[in-house]
């Protein structure tokens, strides 16, 4: 019986495409490639395996599945048991695939803000010269960085390596980081938070980190910082977000998750002073590097999948990540 494996990716690269097939073939595995809109339901209901990101009403028609490499590192949306006709069906994410371009966005993002650039460009836009003042500098500052993960160790390395002190908070605080100067537990987060200059949220969409940066934190956030999301927008009070930007208690904020998406136009948060909005692409496969981390975990996996060893990245659906 022909072993079958789905395939849905988000870039249409040729060659790292013809990669894929190639490797699958070699592997025992007959490929298909699909696009979303133009999922086989036929093929998908007899895949062994499926690869890249698919509708979750799709998961569920595939009843022969055993692994789904997703090629996504946040997978909340894919977490339901219900969506599986097994509970030994195997989910992996690519957690590792993003860190690079992602804390590439956090630094330039954050730069942005500390050197004025957004003021800066709205000046170019209405063709007025004229310099704006101070600006503020990574050296010598303070950040928070929450969520020490593949993405987090990534902004913290880079925050570091340009004369930062790092704050983090990560689940497992007695696990050291080189990228981290202190690290926090969850419930500690208040303690990161006091005194830092840059606030970054990194972390993925669970029960545990919904609502995570309230009003009331907020708040207590030094005046002044810079605040940056590219976690998920459910971890932030967007409204709450809107008014400290209003009354100054914040300098400026970068993001590219928000708790609705797409946002409509009549979003108050489009008019949000000293804000940088992106429209959740600072973890999207436009970078190549990016593209070649997802297939090398899929390919790494699949060796191991046919070797019946430990698959890397296996998320624990009850968990989330």
């Amino acid at each position: 019986m022909e072993r079958k494996i789905g395939i849905c990716l988000n870039f249409d690269d040729e060659e790292r495409l013809a990669k894929i097939k190639n490797f699958c073939e070699e592997k025992g595995f007959v490929p298909k490639f699909m696009t979303l809109k133009t999922i086989d339901t036929d093929f998908i209901k007899d895949c062994e395996v499926l690869f890249g990101f698919f509708p979750r009403k799709v998961l569920r028609q595939a009843e022969k599945l055993r692994w789904f490499q997703c090629s996504y590192a946040g997978v909340d949306k894919f977490s339901d048991e219900s969506l599986y006709h097994s509970h030994d069906v195997i989910l992996t994410n690519s957690r590792g695939a993003y860190g690079t371009t992602i804390a590439e966005h956090m630094i330039c993002v954050t730069l942005m803000m500390m050197r004025r650039f957004k003021p800066y460009m709205d000046n170019q836009n209405r063709k007025i010269w004229k310099a704006l003042g101070d600006i503020d500098s990574i050296t010598g500052s303070t950040a928070a960085v929450i969520g020490l993960g593949d993405i987090g160790s990534n902004y913290a390395m880079r925050l570091k390596a340009m004369g930062a002190y790092v704050k983090a908070v990560r689940n497992d605080k007695n696990k050291p980081s080189p990228y981290a100067d202190e690290i926090y537990a969850p419930d500690e987060i208040e303690r990161a938070l006091k005194d830092a200059d840059i606030v970054a949220l990194s972390m993925p969409s669970t029960k545990d980190t919904e609502h995570t940066i309230t009003r009331e934190r907020l708040a207590m956030m030094k005046k002044g910082a810079y605040f940056i999301n590219v976690g998920r927008g459910s971890a932030v009070d967007q409204d709450a977000l809107v008014d400290a930007l209003k009354s100054g208690q914040l300098k400026g904020a970068a993001l590219d998750v928000f708790s609705h998406e797409p946002l409509e136009s009549g979003d108050a948060i489009w008019d949000a002073p000293n804000l940088i909005i992106t429209p959740h692409i600072s973890g999207n496969t436009n970078l190549p590097l990016t593209r070649d981390n997802i297939i090398n975990i899929f390919t790494e996996n699949m060796e191991s999948y046919l070797k019946g060893e430990d698959l890397k990245n296996v998320v624990v659906r009850s968990r989330g990540y």
